[in-house]
């Protein structure tokens, strides 16, 4: 995939074939030169931030349903350029083998719930919104921390663009704003010995969160 430069570089759908909207998806991204050649970067399942404010920035995201999986580079809307992965630099990331980098490889891997363990706690249907009820949390009966938790949004079927997909939320707040002309657009979601919590921001749409 490639940044910046039109959507058939920038926007991969991909077909798959489950039959069901998958309960697990995973979509890495690598770069093909440079210190970070050989590793292997998560996609997330929103954006990090957009262009209106003049930093770098970066992330391959992906959306997907019962029919497809939706990945996507960032696109050009003014001078402020979105790269596929982008690691940040001095004086906001210290460190060395920095990587910033327009192209990347992406693979897609996707699980249908049969072919995963059950789950020993699920709740679905949870309507979290901008403003109240804005915060989740509930208790997941298991004493100890689980070894694997997905939490995801599905988009309201009365939208006019992906009506019915799904974004994962992401363990840690992105790039937040305050201003009227951008919009915070992810759900953070973290759990305990006892509990899970998730907090929708107050910039969002009304959305359904799936744990």
């Amino acid at each position: 995939m490639k940044a910046q430069v039109g959507t058939n570089t920038t926007l991969l759908t991909v077909a798959h074939e489950l039959g069901e909207a998958p309960l697990l998806v995973d979509v890495q991204v690598s770069v093909t030169s440079g210190g970070n050649k050989g590793y292997i970067f998560p996609g997330s399942g929103c954006r990090a931030r957009d262009d209106d404010q003049d930093e770098g920035y970066g992330g391959i995201i992906y959306i997907y349903n019962d029919v497809y999986i939706k990945v996507s580079s960032p696109i050009k809307a003014n001078d402020h350029l979105g790269r596929c992965v982008y690691t940040g630099k001095s004086p906001y990331w210290e460190g060395p083998y920095s990587t910033d980098s327009y192209t990347a490889k992406v693979r897609v891997r996707a699980w249908k719930k049969s072919t995963l363990p059950s789950a020993d706690f699920t709740e679905t249907g949870i309507l979290i919104s901008r403003g109240t009820p804005s915060y989740v949390e509930r208790s997941h009966g298991l004493s100890d921390y689980p070894t694997l938790v997905i939490s995801r949004t599905k988009f309201p079927a009365s939208l006019k663009t992906y009506p019915d997909y799904y974004s994962d939320s992401v363990g840690a707040s992105m790039g937040m704003y305050d201003g009227t002309s951008t919009q915070n657009a992810f759900v953070v979601y973290g759990f305990s010995k006892n509990n899970i919590r998730a907090w929708a921001p107050s910039a969002s749409t009304d959305c359904k969160l799936l744990l």
